[in-house]
């Protein structure tokens, strides 16, 4: 008889449970995109929309995405409830500060959160789809600085592994995405094979707590896709990469001192 127990999977054998594995939980890409309080009190989310721009687009959240509330524009402040999600959709092509098309700056907390879900809610709006998506060229910067975490601001996201980006990268589109993340150890799986100008670049420079990344790109011959992204992080950790996949070293590729796993 087959029992999975929360993520673990085994056979009850003579009366006693042997467990064959633990399977750690992957992203969902039907499930919109959530920040999950971590931390032991009610924490309070900033959406900040006004960085750049003076027309915004409109932000909804939900706590049991069938419910849907416009939260205001252009910055707003959201309640979670300890244990709790709160999920977001907006329809628009960049989250970041791209030179022809609006959109919300950053979000960020003082309490400890994880992000989720598949970031594509957050472009597609009431049109979600549930699907991994692909970004095209108006998406350019489209999640680019989206955790704030200036070198003086505190911020307590710590874990972004449960985190669905799409197959693809454009330009600049995850440029400083978690830069100054000092409280993230895991981040999101990045799926794209073929890498774009710029894409990751400083991605997660100074995070100074990472502990894993998972990345399948087979080819970084674009211009400056890797540059600095893993500036000033810590000196070891464990590296996903695909199998046979030649790497440049150091912050613009695979840290020095870092356990290389391929898959």
């Amino acid at each position: 008889m087959k029992i999975i127990i929360g993520d673990k999977q085994g056979y009850k054998i003579n009366g006693s449970m042997k467990f064959l594995k633990y399977v750690e939980p992957g992203p969902d890409y039907t499930e919109p995109f959530y920040v999950e309080n971590m931390s032991e009190s009610e924490m309070v989310l900033e959406i900040n929309n006004s960085r750049y721009y003076t027309s915004y687009p409109n932000v909804y959240k939900s706590y049991d995405k069938v419910n849907w509330e416009n939260v205001g524009t252009p910055s707003c402040n959201i309640s979670i409830p300890v244990g709790g999600k709160v999920y977001l959709r907006s329809k628009v092509s960049c989250w970041g500060p791209s030179r022809s098309n609006g959109g919300p700056a950053y979000i960020r907390s003082s309490s400890e959160y994880r992000i989720g879900g598949n970031i594509m809610s957050l472009l597609q709006g009431e049109d979600f789809s549930g699907e991994i998506g692909t970004l095209t060229s108006t998406n350019s910067r489209t999640f680019q600085g989206f955790i704030n975490n200036g070198a003086n601001t505190y911020d307590g996201l710590i874990d972004a592994s449960l985190l669905l980006l799409p197959g693809n990268t454009c330009e600049y589109c995850y440029y400083d995405m978690f830069g100054y993340s000092t409280n993230l150890t895991k981040a999101p799986l990045l799926p794209a094979e073929t890498l774009t100008n710029n894409c990751y670049q400083y991605m997660f420079s100074r995070c100074s707590s990472l502990s894993e990344v998972k990345c399948l790109a087979s080819d970084m011959s674009a211009a400056d896709c890797l540059k600095g992204w893993m500036n000033v992080v810590p000196a070891t950790g464990t590296f996903y990469k695909k199998a046979g996949v030649t790497w440049p070293s150091g912050g613009s590729g695979i840290p020095n001192g870092w356990t290389v796993v391929e898959v």
